[in-house]
C-alpha cells in the first residue's frame, strides 16, 4: 500500500469514526430528552423497541385521573410557586379534630399525586392531616419537564414552607417515594429543612446507578452510552447528574428516617438501600419488604407497610 492509499485509508476511518461518535451522542441527546421532558399527556408512550432505542423514550405528562372526593375524602387545593418558577399545586386533606400533625407526600418519577392516594388516606385515617404534591411538570403544577429529583427538591422546600405557615409548631414529616424520596432527602440537605422525620420509599443511591439499572434491565451495555446521557441530560437540564447522589445528602439529615425497600427492587438494588441507611445513621430504621420490586409498598405488603409507619409515626 503505498502513501496515498494509507492517508486515504486514514482519513476515511478518521471520519467514520467522527461519524460515529456524532451518531451515538445523538441518540443520548434524544434518549437523555425522553427521560426527562414529557410529551403530551394523551400520547401513548415509547419505552421499547427501535424507535426508543433511536429516538428515545417518549413518556406522557403525568395527569390526575381522580381525587380524593373519589373516596369519600373532603380536600382543599392549594397552589405555590416551586422549581423555576412554576406553579406547584397540591392536595390538602383536612382533620375532623386537631391533627397529630402534617405528612407531605411526594410521587415517583412520570406519577403524580393521585399515585399516593391510598397512602394519603391511610396517613389522614390515623389523624394526620396531609399534603398532597404535585412536582413541577406532573398532574395539577405547571411545567413540562423533571430533573429526576434535583430541581424537585426545590418544590419539596416550597410545600415544607406552605405546611409551617399553616401549622406553626406542629410536627411535619415528609414523605417521598422513588424519585420522591431522592428529592426529599436532597432538600433536606441542602435546603437545610427541619422536619420532624421523613419516610422514604426506595431511593436511589445515585442517579448515575439508577440510569445503569434501566440500561441491565433492557440488557443493553452501559459503555459508551450511559455516560453520554448523563452528560446530555445535565446539560438539557440544567445540573451536574454526577453529583445528584441521594447517599451522599444522607449524611447531612438528622432527623428519624424510615427507610423502606423491596428486596426485589431491580431499580433499585438491596446495596443501595444499605449504604444510605449507613449514611442516615443511628436515626434511621430499615425494613426490607420481602418479595416486592420497585412498587407501590403498602399495595404489596399492606399489614407490614401499615405497621412499620404507624409505629415510626408514633414514635416521632
Amino acid at each position: 500500500m503505498n502513501s496515498n492509499s494509507r492517508k486515504r485509508l486514514l482519513r476515511w476511518g478518521g471520519l467514520a469514526l467522527i461519524a460515529g461518535f456524532l451518531f451515538l451522542n445523538a441518540i443520548a441527546f434524544h434518549q437523555s430528552r425522553g427521560l426527562i421532558r414529557f410529551a403530551a399527556a394523551d400520547k401513548a408512550p415509547r419505552r421499547h423497541g427501535w424507535k426508543a432505542a433511536l429516538l428515545g423514550v417518549e413518556l406522557p405528562r403525568p395527569v390526575n385521573k381522580t381525587d380524593p372526593s373519589a373516596i369519600g375524602l373532603p380536600f382543599t387545593t392549594r397552589t405555590f410557586q416551586g422549581a423555576k418558577g412554576e406553579k406547584i399545586e397540591a392536595w390538602v386533606l383536612p382533620t375532623d379534630t386537631a391533627p397529630l400533625g402534617t405528612v407531605i407526600t411526594f410521587h415517583g418519577h412520570a406519577g403524580s399525586k393521585e399515585s399516593l392516594m391510598s397512602v394519603s388516606a391511610t396517613l389522614h385515617r390515623w389523624g394526620w392531616k396531609v399534603w398532597m404534591v404535585d412536582f413541577y411538570g406532573s398532574g395539577g403544577s405547571s411545567g413540562q419537564e423533571t430533573s429526576i429529583g434535583w430541581f424537585e427538591a426545590d418544590d419539596v422546600r416550597a410545600a415544607f414552607e406552605e405546611v409551617q405557615k399553616d401549622s406553626s409548631g406542629q410536627r411535619v414529616v415528609l414523605y417521598g417515594s422513588s424519585m420522591g424520596a431522592a428529592a426529599v432527602m436532597r432538600s433536606v440537605a441542602v435546603h437545610e429543612l427541619s422536619p420532624h422525620g421523613v419516610i422514604l420509599e426506595c431511593p436511589f443511591d445515585r442517579l448515575r446507578t439508577t440510569v445503569a439499572s434501566r440500561f441491565k434491565r433492557e440488557g443493553a451495555p452501559t459503555f459508551p452510552m450511559l455516560d453520554l446521557i448523563l452528560f446530555w441530560g445535565g446539560v438539557q437540564s440544567g445540573f451536574n447528574p454526577y453529583e445528584h447522589n441521594p447517599v451522599n445528602y444522607a449524611k447531612r439529615i438528622r432527623c428519624p428516617s424510615l427507610l423502606m425497600q423491596g428486596d426485589r427492587d431491580l431499580t433499585i438494588s438491596v446495596e443501595e438501600s444499605l449504604s444510605i441507611a449507613r449514611a442516615l445513621g443511628k436515626e434511621c430504621h430499615l425494613r426490607m419488604f420481602t418479595s416486592l420490586g420497585h412498587e407501590p409498598l403498602q399495595a404489596g405488603n399492606p399489614k407490614l407497610w401499615e405497621e412499620e409507619v404507624f409505629e415510626f409515626l408514633s414514635h416521632l
